[in-house]
């Protein structure tokens, strides 16, 4: 009997000092906002892509709005001018936001890349114009507008997994994950050699989507943007060094119509000499918001022969369109 009680107390003891342990290790909470960043599912897809495929990248500056749900005594006002630098791995570094002081829930909102300009908050329109070089990295990832909210899985009655927004957010020590969808258009585009062009040809030759309108309005209440606008120029996706032997670029425009006919893409090789992708006689080309345009592109002296598809700016195995392109 008395050998039973000692195991009891025993086991007792050993659950009181695991209980403890565990309450020492908890990392304490003080009411403030966890934040994660997470793409939504519109993924670059290849390990040589410019960057912001899952997460987004290293030492970004992410704009945040955040306005507290419940209109009840006492008041948390937040700042304007929100901003928190991604780590590149999900997470963020900068000042720590905490949630309303009244108990109730926070709205939250977030654009990618922070305009230390923007003066008119929540309730405004932001305008942003791509960069015209993005044949580097940084100007790339500046060019990559995203928009951002909490969102959650929706689950009344629904059979397909669909996510809705999860804002207000209620007061959580549990991490909070924002959902960046990216608002314009990307375009890919992958060269290879065809007949009649060598290495002198391709060395400091540069691809371009031709004439752009570069200018948008984002609204930041809802994400949505603005019809394309601003004085028509080139967007530079690469430009090809002596040591390149794969000849890929990759570009943020604005979504915009091109119509039939209409040059769209140049090839300007750097011996000399511009070729064009002109968009087919038989349906204008739009370029909408979220939609990733690949184009396969085998340059001959004289000509292009282009094969396309359309994805969610992710591969989804649309089927090619063939597409012809004249020296001008």
């Amino acid at each position: 009997m008395r050998k039973g009680m000692f195991i009891m107390v025993a086991v007792l003891a050993v659950l009181a000092l695991a209980s403890c342990d565990k309450k020492e290790n908890e990392e304490p909470w003080n009411g403030e906002i966890r934040l994660r960043s997470g793409l939504e599912e519109q993924v670059l897809g290849r390990s040589t892509s410019p960057g912001q495929e899952t997460s987004l990248a290293s030492s970004t500056e992410v704009g945040f709005f955040m306005k507290e749900a419940m209109d009840m005594e006492p008041h948390t006002v937040y700042g304007s001018k929100i901003y928190l630098v991604s780590k590149g791995d999900g997470s963020f570094a900068g000042v720590q936001q905490y949630y309303p002081r009244n108990g109730g829930g926070v709205n939250i909102y977030a654009y990618v890349p922070y305009d230390e300009t923007y003066e008119d908050g929540l309730s405004g329109t932001m305008s942003f114009t791509v960069k015209g070089n993005q044949s580097n990295r940084r100007d790339y990832v500046a060019s990559d507008l995203l928009w951002g909210q909490p969102m959650k899985l929706k689950e009344e009655g629904s059979v397909t997994a669909e996510y809705v927004t999860a804002n207000p957010v209620a007061r959580t020590k549990e991490v909070v994950e924002v959902c960046f969808s990216h608002l314009l258009s990307q375009v890919h585009v992958e060269l290879d050699r065809g007949t009649g062009v060598g290495e002198a040809d391709m060395m400091g030759a540069k691809v371009s989507v031709v004439d752009a309108y570069p200018t948008t309005a984002l609204t930041m209440q809802d994400g949505s943007i603005s019809a394309a606008s601003g004085m028509r120029t080139d967007v530079i996706l690469a430009t090809y060094g002596s040591s390149d032997k794969v000849f890929r670029g990759y570009g943020v425009v604005v979504p915009q119509k091109y119509g039939k006919g209409e040059k769209f893409l140049c090839v300007e090789l750097g011996t000399g000499g511009k070729l064009y992708y002109v968009v087919p006689d038989d349906k204008d080309l739009v370029l909408e918001s979220g939609k990733r345009y690949d184009y396969n592109i085998t340059v001959n002296l004289t000509s292009l022969k282009v094969k396309t598809k359309i994805t969610d700016w992710k591969p989804i195995g649309a089927s090619p369109v063939k597409g012809t392109a004249e020296m001008l």
